[in-house]
């Protein structure tokens, strides 16, 4: 008896261990993934007043620049904003849609397609399916025109905060969101959430895992030239289409309304007072100048506008791939409004600045960035001077008095 009780013991020794062993690499491996978002960010101490910065890749694994290897005055250009930045960036090349090959094209051919928007598109595709390749868990692809504000790295903390309100589950109870339409309306498309969501306020959420932007998203479209909230009357199916928004009142990077511009229709400039940025669900989005893609977004992207009938510029059938159109299906797309990447309109000849669409031959005097305030291409000097004497392209002409807050504020 007691032979068979030495015997037994190491056994349920070595299983305890075993057992032992494995919760605790769970638990490492749990806090090794909840390092890995929050590596991203930095400053977070409370909700209630949030404030940080993102890293030199902005949140994401990589920063990706498409760029014709033959405009080297864009590269050039990209290369010191981005230094000015402290970003870190790589080039993607793209091509002229010339030298795309007929049977490269997806089924269709190119249906009439102008060639620049083929090279536009295959650039975009060449660094889609880089992050495919490499297996990155996430990367943001930027156009090499693109220009922002030199607090670009506080104003992707606060989208990250605003993301993770929107599509992150409530610490109290994690079957249920901040946005009771998440992650798809349960009465139908004319379904509202009762009231926005306040940055100033924001819900507590379980803290994501491996992207400081959420751990269920597949595209966050950064850089657009104008974007519609989600609504009834949405394209796509509004009834897949979740309609929370974040709202973030008296941001100082925004201009006053009578400063924006955009080539859409926008919402934020008709419903909120000056200053307000929002964040939200894609819906009506044009232009590419900014976008992020998850591993599994950039996957799922590859095959709806690489290898499926090609029957429109890249941007629209983003557009179509984030809403349900076209046969491309619904996937998680997040926002922020007015945009945080614009064109930069450079002083000099304006038929250099699109390889795309024509914009006249007229000389343009004075270089410009809509929506922008302390845009890094314009100040380039003060931020090689170490000078804080920033060009302000949107001053404030309102008197300053009681922070209006947006309508459904509490």
């Amino acid at each position: 008896m007691l032979a068979q009780l030495s015997r037994n013991k190491p056994s349920k020794v070595v299983a305890i261990s075993v057992s032992a062993a494995v919760l605790l690499l769970l638990l490492v491996f749990r806090i090794s993934r909840t390092d890995a978002a929050s590596n991203f960010m930095s400053g977070s101490k409370g909700r209630t007043t949030p404030k940080g910065r993102m890293n030199e890749t902005l949140g994401f694994q990589e920063i990706f620049v498409v760029n014709l290897p033959e405009r080297t005055d864009r590269r050039d250009g990209m290369i010191l904003a981005t230094a000015l930045s402290g970003l870190k960036i790589e080039f993607i090349d793209a091509v002229l849609g010339k030298n795309v090959l007929d049977k490269a094209l997806p089924p269709g051919g190119r249906k009439g397609m102008p060639d620049p928007n083929i090279g536009s598109w295959r650039g975009h595709m060449n660094a889609i399916a880089e992050v495919v390749r490499r297996n990155l868990s996430s990367a943001l692809i930027l156009e090499d025109d693109s220009d922002w504000d030199i607090r670009i790295k506080e104003q992707l903390f606060d989208f990250s905060l605003a993301a993770q309100a929107l599509t992150q589950p409530l610490s109290a109870d994690p079957s249920t969101y901040a946005d009771s339409t998440y992650p798809k309306p349960k009465n139908g498309p004319e379904e509202l959430p009762k009231a926005p969501i306040l940055f100033e306020d924001l819900p507590q959420t379980i803290k994501p895992l491996d992207s400081p932007y959420g751990d269920d998203w597949d595209l966050l479209w950064v850089g657009h030239c104008g974007m519609r909230f989600p609504g009834a009357g949405s394209p796509g199916d509004p009834a897949k289409l979740p309609k929370g928004r974040v709202l973030r009142s008296n941001d100082v990077t925004v201009p006053e309304k009578q400063y924006l511009q955009t080539s859409a229709a926008f919402d934020i400039k008709a419903q909120y007072p000056s200053h307000t940025r929002a964040y939200h669900h894609v819906s009506d989005g044009i232009c590419s100048l900014g976008y992020a893609i998850s591993q599994k977004g950039a996957r799922s992207l590859l095959y709806y506008l690489g290898m499926l009938e090609f029957t429109h510029a890249f941007d629209v059938m983003l557009q179509q791939y984030c809403v349900d159109l076209a046969g491309k299906g619904y996937h998680k797309c997040l926002t922020v409004t007015p945009s945080v990447f614009e064109h930069h309109r450079p002083a000099g000849n304006m038929t250099y600045e699109s390889d795309i669409s024509g914009h006249g031959d007229q000389i343009r005097e004075h270089a410009s960035t809509d929506n922008v305030r302390w845009s890094v291409r314009l100040n380039v000097k003060q931020l090689l001077e170490g000078s804080d004497n920033m060009v302000d392209q949107f001053p404030d002409t309102e008197p300053a008095g009681e922070p209006e807050k947006p309508k459904g504020s509490r």
